[in-house]
């Protein structure tokens, strides 16, 4: 009896000292869609399918539109629909927000399209969609 216990307050122990959050149900990713510098900053629907809130941040002024579309590996670009556009933030220059929908659990990606005076240039954002 004393070694159950002993396994039970043992277990609990570890159990109380292992505990922690490893990752996070959010994306960031800092790179070059062509010409332009972006931060995307990806939050997760809690459930699929759902909607992705997209938030792009840009330090070229130049930028006309910033376009989201998802991808999946089976479908490819070609077999999703056509990219949504992100709107600006009032009040903040160079933020734009999207929401964009993930209709199947697993990996997927999301172009980032940005125009602007100097051309136009994408981005793929891997995500996972649980």
């Amino acid at each position: 009896m004393k070694r159950i216990i002993s396994i039970i307050i043992i277990f609990l122990l570890a159990n109380s000292i292992s505990n922690g959050h490893i990752g996070s149900p959010g994306v960031t990713l800092e790179g070059e869609a062509g010409p332009y510098a972006v931060t995307v900053v990806v939050n997760s629907p809690d459930v699929i399918p759902g909607t992705a809130t997209v938030d792009v941040y840009l330090v070229d002024p130049s930028v006309t539109e910033v376009q989201l579309k998802p991808i999946y590996w089976f479908a490819g670009s070609s077999g999703t629909p056509k990219a949504d556009l992100a709107m600006p933030v009032p009040g903040e220059a160079g933020h734009y927000k999207g929401e964009i929908w993930l209709m199947n659990p697993g990996s997927a990606s999301i172009e980032i399209t940005v125009k602007g005076i100097q051309g136009e240039g994408s981005i793929l954002l891997p995500v996972m969609a649980v």
